[in-house]
Parts: structure tokens; C-alpha cells; sequence
């Protein structure tokens, strides 16, 4: 739901988490007021089903949280034991793989590693998840073409050494 392109039909969604419609109409209750907590809402139209609109910023906000929450186990990332696993929520953790299939999450963790010596930092355990999420979500979001428009606002920041390091790792992944 999350990643539909268009629409989705509560019977499509049924039948892809293998719960009743029911259960789908009971639980997008809830789902609607986690979404309202990230400035987005489900927009609903008869004959096509339902969408989720909001800012894209918003939305990757929401995909990080559920990743770092459910499947990115940020408790050993730095051990490397690649295992990401977390709690057992199936559903969310197979989705996110499905989206992040086209990322090297070994290769984005080196980036991040690399950057984190450069820049003379050791981050924590919870820092270097989010990056390393955060860094993963903007790419799966961007190979699908949906981009954010940020403006620094402080101008500044561009002659801070961690903005040249970041600058270098974006050209880099």
C-alpha cells in the first residue's frame, strides 16, 4: 500500500497479507491514525480503492521508522552479522525486502563506515541504522523516480567538511 504506484482495492490488499477484508477495514483504522502522525492520510474513491497521499519526505519518514522498528536490527549492525532480522513481523519485513531488492545494504553499510572515518565520528549503534535506512530508502525512492525537494536552510552547511563527505558518498552510491 505504502509503494502503490495507483490505487489499491481492499480486496487486493486482502488477498496479498492473506487477512479477511474485514480485517483490512478494521485495521486501516488504526493504520489511519499512525499515517496521520506522519502528515499522511488514505484517500479513498469508489470503483478504485484507496491511495496514500502525502509528501514524499513524509512517506520516507514512515518507511525508515518501519524498517529501523521491524526489520533492520540496529542492536549488531556494526558486528556485520548481516542479519537483519527483527522481532517477528513477517509482513513488514517481507515487504521491505521486496522493495529493497535493487539495494547492496552490505555496500551502503561500507559507504557509511567509510564516511563515518572521514569525518572523524563514531556513531551509535541507532545512529548508524537510521543512516544507513535512511540512505537505502532514498535510493529505493529515487530508482522508482519519486524525489524530495529539500532546501538547506542553512547555506552554510555546504563548506562543513561532513557535507563534503556526504557530497563524495552520494556521488560515490
Amino acid at each position: 500500500f505504502i509503494d502503490a504506484e495507483d490505487y489499491i482495492k481492499t480486496e487486493e490488499l486482502s488477498e496479498k497479507l492473506g487477512v479477511s477484508q474485514s480485517t483490512i477495514n478494521n485495521d486501516l483504522k488504526e493504520v489511519r491514525k499512525t499515517l496521520k502522525e506522519y502528515g499522511l492520510k488514505i484517500v479513498f474513491r469508489q470503483r478504485y480503492g484507496l491511495k496514500l497521499v502525502g509528501e514524499e519526505r513524509h512517506i520516507r519518514k514512515l518507511m525508515v521508522d518501519l524498517w529501523t522498528e521491524y526489520v533492520y536490527d540496529y542492536s549488531d549492525v556494526k558486528s556485520k552479522s548481516h542479519e537483519h532480522g527483527k522481532r517477528n513481523s513477517l509482513g513488514i519485513r517481507k515487504f521491505m525486502d521486496n522493495l529493497l531488492d535493487d539495494i547492496d545494504i552490505p555496500f551502503i553499510e561500507n559507504m557509511v563506515n567509510i564516511m563515518e572515518k572521514k569525518v572523524g565520528v563514531d556513531y551509535s549503534d541507532v545512529a548508524y541504522a537510521n543512516i544507513v535506512a535512511h540512505i537505502c530508502v532514498s535510493l529505493m525512492r529515487i530508482i522508482k523516480g519519486r524525489y524530495v525537494d529539500l532546501e538547506l536552510e542553512d547555506k552554510n552547511i555546504v563548506y562543513t567538511r561532513e557535507y563534503a563527505v556526504v557530497r563524495d558518498l552520494v556521488e560515490i552510491v
